[in-house]
């Protein structure tokens, strides 16, 4: 199974896997009685109550391909320095450094392969840090899990503590889960939303569903993949959620179609959307990313959106059509993205399907932008480079089940603390500092954001 390394941080030395603790998995039994669909399988557990200062600990344990971890670190309410994850070889493949009351966490890794992987949880060296405990969750194989089916009507879906495959059917459909959306990891995969709990064994796979509701904040997924496509095909990256929000809004507003090839036919006489894809192309962020004559211009559209060169005869197509007015730079990223989408070549067929892979990793990452720091930190050139490169290795083997950790790796990246966020400055939260006007289309609240 091939899995991707964060080549940027320090492997483990041999000495440190030679002297790791294993630590055993043992059946975990329920909290106070709560039923055992409220809980984990297993886990693994290490605790000290004393007042001995650990640093640079290794800890093992043995996992089970394609079955799900979750790894907890606590510090006694001191910041824990930093949880990395390791792989049988000592290469870092997940890390994490939330700093959040002693508590770091790594949620939802899917395991590569079977066999042994390495833990480091950091802990600081305070005198008066006296408790120190690491927990990684393990999940059995998922149960098929209970089915829930919708109505034509618009339904709203309450999500209970069972494994559930949850399909809205027709109409507009809610599901409902009552804890903030920073309790779950969410993956999108193909047609599927995968939500999972923290820390207990509750995996829903969520389909034909327009709203998902965490603790009574709406997340809107009409208009996701398409929003994030635009951002893809004319930044090379992932989509802020405010922006992202904005987007689906406005989308939502003017009934535009669903798709990016009919999105790209309406331009010509739709002036809604005209100025919608024009906010795109002749944003700033966008005239920096694509530059040169019509040729250098197509060129580095295929490169950031498909991963390669164009054919001579796709290169000569679009740059004529770009040189003859019959296409114009602003619809180019949009036109050349629906085209790979519908194109049923053979080498097409690859193209839609890394099309849809950047979308599945673009939205995973948005999706983990699940508090107001993650989504203030998502800001300025330096943050949307560290999206732009995530992207930039996802092809059409790409398989976002197994992208936790270069998801992971971008956003601890960009989540660098700050001496401070001012979320009413011009460069609000989620918002890249290159902005972008809207032209002519008003948002909800009556005035041209930006992005």
């Amino acid at each position: 199974m091939n899995y991707l390394t964060i080549d940027a941080l320090p492997d483990l030395s041999a000495e440190q896997m030679a002297s790791a603790r294993v630590l055993p998995f043992q059946p975990y039994g329920p909290f106070g009685g709560a039923s055992v669909a409220q809980q984990w399988d297993s886990i693994a557990l290490f605790q000290n109550r004393g007042k001995t200062a650990f640093d640079h600990v290794t800890f093992a344990v043995d996992a089970v391909q394609d079955r799900s971890y979750s790894f907890s670190s606590d510090n006694n309410n001191y910041p824990a320095l930093v949880l990395q994850l390791y792989d049988k070889f000592g290469n870092v493949i997940a890390s994490s450094n939330d700093n959040v009351a002693g508590l770091d966490q790594i949620r939802e890794f899917v395991a590569p392969y079977s066999g042994k992987f390495y833990i480091t949880p950091g802990w600081d060296k305070s005198p008066f840090s006296s408790a120190f405990s690491i927990a990684v969750y393990g999940d059995a194989v998922r149960p098929s899990g209970e089915n829930v089916m919708g109505t034509a009507a618009d339904d709203r879906l309450i999500a209970t503590a069972k494994n559930e495959n949850i399909d809205g059917g027709a109409g507009t459909d809610t599901v409902v889960y009552k804890d903030p959306q920073v309790g779950y990891s969410l993956v999108k995969h193909g047609a599927e939303i995968r939500i999972q709990a923290a820390f207990v064994a509750d995996a829903d796979i969520l389909t034909n569903i327009e709203k998902i509701e965490f603790n009574g904040k709406p997340l809107t997924l009409t208009y996701n993949d398409l929003a994030q496509s635009l951002y893809i095909a004319y930044f090379g990256r992932a989509a802020d959620p405010k922006g992202l929000a904005s987007f689906q809004d406005q989308l939502i507003g003017m009934g535009a179609p669903r798709s990016a090839n009919e999105l790209a036919a309406k331009y010509a006489f739709d002036p809604a959307i005209k100025g919608l894809i024009d906010s795109f192309g002749l944003s700033a962020e966008s005239k920096l990313l694509y530059q040169g004559d019509s040729k250098s211009f197509v060129d580095a559209i295929f490169h950031n959106v498909l991963n390669r060169a164009p054919a001579e005869s796709g290169l000569k197509f679009w740059s004529e059509a770009i040189d003859s007015g019959a296409l114009t730079r602003a619809n180019a990223s949009l036109s050349i993205m629906a085209g790979a989408q519908s194109n049923t070549s053979a080498q097409g067929l690859l193209d839609s399907i890394t099309v849809a892979n950047k979308i599945d990793v673009a939205s995973t990452f948005t999706f983990a932008l699940d508090t107001i720091e993650r989504a203030a930190a998502y800001s300025g050139s330096a943050a949307a480079a560290a999206a732009r490169g995530l992207l930039a290795s996802v092809t059409n083997e790409t398989d976002v089940i197994y992208m936790h950790a270069p998801i992971t790796a971008a956003i601890n990246t960009i989540s660098a603390p700050r001496m401070s966020v001012d979320l009413n400055a011009p460069e609000r939260a989620g918002h890249s500092a290159a902005a972008i006007e809207l032209v002519g289309v008003p948002s909800a609240d009556g005035w041209f954001d930006s992005l």
